[in-house]
Order: C-alpha cells, then structure tokens, then sequence
C-alpha cells in the first residue's frame, strides 16, 4: 500500500517535494504546510471549512500519505454538505442521517483530558446523527482505522508495569484505583465512568490476566466509553448510541482481538463479548461505505476516486498498452478488459466462470460482458440495458488468475509460432549452406 501510495502523491496529488523524518528525506511524508494536498480535490474545501467552522486540529501526521485521519476525513468529504445521502449506511427505511461530524468528544470533558477536541482529548474520527421516524436520534461514534497495526495501546503500561500486570479481578475488586491514570497528576475520570455505566460484562474482565484495557482494548474502550457516557448526557439528546469500527478491508491485522481475555480471536467476535449489550458495537467495512454509491449520480465520481487511492489493485488491475486479440479472448486497452462469450464450448474454464461471476438468466449468443475496473464496476450488457454488479474480491482474485492464465496461453503459444519460424529459418539456412559447400566441393 505504501508504494502505490507515495505514487499517488508525486503523480495524481502532484506533489514531488516530502517532508523529513530522523533527519532524511521521506518520500512518504508531504511537506508539513501541504497536508492539505492528502484530500481529496473534489470536496478539499468542503472539508477543510468543516475543520475550521468546528475548531479542529489536523493530527501530527496528517501529512503522512497513510494517515487515518485524511483516510476518515475523504470518506466523509461529500457527505458534510448533504448527509442526507448518507442514510443508506445507516438504520432501516424511513431512517435518515441529518448530521455527520468529525472529531466527536461530545459536549464536556467527561474524562478530565487535556487538549481539545481532535487533539489529545477522547474522540471519535467520525460521528453520524440519525434520526428515527418517530424524531429520536441516535448516534454512531466511528473509528477509522487504514494501515494501523492495532488500536491505540495505553501508554503507562511501559511506566507502570508492575501495577498493570494486575489482573482484571484486582483491577476490578478496586474500582480502578490501582490504575496510574486514576491518580496523580492525571486524574483521569475512565474508571469512574466504567462503574457509573457499567457497559462490560464484568465477568469477563475479571478473567484477564492483566489489566484488560492495557493493550490494544485501551483506545477501544475509551471510544465505547463515550458512546455510553454520550448517551446519557443529556444535552446531547441521543436515543442511543453506538460504537463503530469503520476499517480497511486489507488490514487484517487490525482485526486481531489483542485484550487479555480468552475466549475469541477476531475484533468482529471478541470485543462484543465484552459488552453487556453486543449491538451496541460494529465493524463497518471501508469498502462498502464507497462501493455503496458508486452508482449514485452525485457521489460516483468521488467513489471512484477513493477506490482508484484506497483499492488500487481493485481497480488498475493491467495497466499496458492495448494487446490486440481475436474474438473469445481477452482484450486489454488500457484499463478496460473486455471478454467475449459468443461461444459455449462445454467445459470451458472461462465460460464457466463467466457464467457463475455474472449469474444472468437470460444470455444471448454474441453477448458483450464488459468490465470497467477503473470505476469500479463490472457491467453485463444485455440488449440496450446495463446490470451493474460490484466484484467481490473472492471473483476478483479469480477473475485475475483467470487473465492471468490466458495472458499466458497466449504469450506461449506466440513462443511457440517465434520457436517454429525460428526452426525453419534454421533449417533453410541449413540447407543453403549445405547447398553452398557441396558446390565449393564440386567447384574444388
């Protein structure tokens, strides 16, 4: 991701100059005073004038070609203007979003942090308000994570490791006394909240061979920590809320259940267990939140545009010059590939797999199924009308095997015509010079 990444600031962003990191040059990194240039043009405004209206800091390394925060910020761009288009993500019919925000914390400290909101302070990357056709509103409170290995670890288990290597019932049994962020000189409110609310199943932590917030479960439970205190609150008038893990489909590291508690080894399965109330947390694909609108009249261009830099291989799948080739084979012009199914030969590898990736009922003979990988979709032309399908990526990895065998096919059976006329160039070559000595025998 890094490579293609990099790519993208020097070629689509056109940004050549980079920032320096242990005093060398990083390629990765755009100038500090350039970060701007890590969204996307089309809504760059939009986003950096909700930044302004709303009082928020860019991160420390929002000039890093894989910083989350610009990875939320660009999910979120059309939508600050019109979060109405948003609803289709969200709730059941009749739902609609009227609110999308960066940066949530809620309206007070509830957890006696320093800094503001965005910086320092307990907040979600993304908040989504919705509201119910009966008029309450509910919240989503989204964390979005791109390349991140893990969740944001605590970082006083390094200083006091002897008092967070206490297990969960000692944790526990003491209200959250012993942990250093309790007392002096933080203060912090965490565990006096987690016992007003009581959002996790205490049996489960008592299990923990640690503190079960000391690792990866630590910025996890301060998110679902505010989601609950959020929906007490109430200035902030909110139904319910939830917490939500929006992530990128290629991080599966990210998915891994890293708090000390047995029992699950994926995000998705482990940290509901933790709650009392599992609905009240959800792993959102990034995917689908851009797939979701790539036929919507006002957002496919931008939906292109995110998968084009945050699913490149999904997208620019060959990327040479234009291969001509007979009918019932492959065609590459650029990034179009189209494949022609105007035969049915039984057992054929390619037809058979057309047929399961584009389940058609009706396929007439001559019929032209056309894929446009570069906007993300694949369409299958059935008289004058288009079904418009998304490729997963199960179909997508065969589909690429599949180019793949017939690119080599093909390129075989060329070395083999290039092996024949080579072989009989050899061989009138070998007869002219046998033909030459046997005269210069004669002549002799």
């Amino acid at each position: 991701m890094l490579p293609f990444q990099i790519k993208w600031k020097e070629t689509v962003a056109g940004v050549s100059d980079c920032a320096f990191h242990a005093e060398q040059r990083a390629a990765y990194l755009f100038p500090e005073d350039r970060w701007k240039e890590n969204l996307l043009p089309e809504f760059r405004d939009d986003v950096l004038d909700h930044l302004r209206c709303n009082g928020i800091e860019p991160h420390r390394f929002a000039h890093h070609v894989l910083s989350s925060q610009c990875f939320a910020l660009n999910l979120a761009a059309p939508f600050f203007r019109r979060p109405d288009l948003l609803s289709p993500l969200f709730g059941n019919a009749g739902d609609q979003v009227f609110k999308i925000e960066a940066e949530v914390a809620g309206d007070n400290n509830y957890f006696n942090e320093p800094g503001a909101r965005g910086s320092l302070r307990t907040s979600a990357d993304l908040g989504v308000w919705l509201k119910r056709p009966d008029g309450e509103v509910d919240l989503a409170l989204i964390e979005v994570k791109f390349t991140e290995k893990e969740f944001g670890i605590c970082s006083k288990g390094k200083q006091h490791g002897s008092i967070c290597d206490t297990d969960g019932k000692g944790i526990l049994c003491s209200g959250g006394n012993l942990c250093p962020l309790s007392g002096s000189p933080y203060y912090r409110t965490y565990w006096q909240q987690l016992n007003t609310h009581q959002i996790f199943n205490i049996d489960k932590l008592m299990k923990s061979l640690c503190c079960p917030f000391r690792f990866g479960g630590y910025q996890l439970m301060r998110n679902q920590l505010l989601a609950a205190v959020m929906e007490n609150d109430p200035e902030c008038n909110i139904r319910e809320a939830r917490f939500v893990a929006l992530l990128h489909d290629w991080n599966s590291d990210i998915r891994k259940f890293e708090p000390p508690v047995s029992g699950a080894a994926t995000l998705e399965e482990g940290w509901p267990q933790l709650l009392h109330n599992p609905k009240k947390f959800e792993v959102m694909s990034a995917r689908q939140w851009i797939t979701t609108f790539m036929d919507h009249p006002l957002l496919a261009s931008w939906a292109q545009s995110m998968m084009f830099r945050y699913f490149p291989s999904e997208l620019n799948v060959y990327q040479h010059e234009a291969i001509n080739k007979p009918a019932n084979s492959t065609v590459w012009k650029g990034h179009r590939i189209k494949i022609f199914t105007n035969t049915r030969q039984s057992g054929s590898t390619e037809c058979a797999l057309m047929e399961r990736l584009f389940p058609t009922e009706h396929k007439s003979s001559g019929e032209e199924t056309v894929m446009q990988p570069e906007k993300g979709i694949l369409s299958v032309r059935q008289g004058h009308k288009d079904t418009v399908r998304w490729m997963n990526s199960e179909s997508f990895t065969e589909m690429k095997l599949l180019f793949d065998r017939v690119q080599a096919k093909e390129v075989s059976i060329l070395g083999q015509l290039i092996g024949v006329w080579l072989l009989l160039f050899w061989m009138k070559r070998h007869q002219a010079m046998s033909a030459f000595e046997q005269n210069g025998l004669a002549t002799f």
